[in-house]
């Protein structure tokens, strides 16, 4: 075993325990078990995540805020941090989530709103070295125009027989 996989191993059992300290409630030794996972491999997702989750518990938004940031930066994939990231900066300026239902109006003041979209990137999938061949509007195109030949060419197929 190298020893990148005896750190990463080692960060794995740290944050697993701090995930059962989370679980009990004890989100002071969770935050130290968490922590100490990411000392010992600083590129862990998961450590940050959960870092986050409880800090958030602590109220330590800001804190938590960070931690989800980083969580973005390492994996920028992770639907489970964009999500807290936006909730917890909405918790942070005060609006609950319950003002952006069926009774939110177009001019209410949509704090943490714009802040959580310019910091929450959205990438759909990740992207292919052909993606930026054609623009997607060609792309779009091209697969139907695919698809109809394919339908063609089955009706065609079931007609000769």
């Amino acid at each position: 075993m190298t020893s990148q996989e005896e750190k990463s191993r080692i960060a794995d059992s740290h944050n697993r325990m701090g995930m059962c300290y989370a679980r009990l409630g004890d989100h002071a030794r969770a935050q130290r078990e968490f922590e100490a996972a990411i000392s010992i491999d600083p590129k862990s997702a998961d450590g940050y995540c959960n870092l986050g989750n409880t800090l958030r518990e602590l109220g330590e938004l800001d804190g938590a805020v960070s931690s989800y940031d980083r969580v973005l930066e390492i994996d920028p994939g992770r639907f489970d941090a964009r999500l807290n990231l936006i909730s917890t900066l909405r918790e942070r300026h005060g609006v609950s989530w319950s003002a952006f239902g069926a009774g939110a109006t177009a001019d209410y003041p949509r704090f943490g709103e714009r802040e959580a979209h310019a910091r929450v990137a959205r990438p759909l999938r990740k992207s292919r070295a052909d993606d930026h061949a054609f623009p997607r509007g060609v792309r779009v195109v091209g697969y139907c125009l695919a698809a109809v030949i394919i339908c063609v060419a089955l009706v065609l197929w079931i007609l000769r027989r």
